[in-house]
């Protein structure tokens, strides 16, 4: 079974390197990790790439809030 986690974020420079860190901690043999950035405009996108791996994915569209950017995240 693959774990999928997904991130849905907008203007949290502060807190992107946090959160990855904390899922690139996780021992899990199969796993996929997405960020859904909503167009962020204080640097946050600029960090989560330098910082993305081969299992992560960074996406950066417009969407209609957190639920829209989950639910995005959860198609994927």
């Amino acid at each position: 079974m693959k774990l999928s986690v997904v991130i849905a974020v907008y203007n949290h420079r502060d807190m992107i390197a946090v959160a990855m860190d904390r899922v690139y901690v996780l021992s899990v043999a199969d796993m996929e990790h997405s960020i859904q950035n909503g167009g962020s405009r204080d640097g946050m996108a600029e960090i989560a790439h330098d910082r993305t791996g081969r299992e992560t994915q960074l996406r950066r569209e417009a969407d209609s809030g957190f639920y829209d950017a989950t639910n995005r995240g959860i198609r994927r």
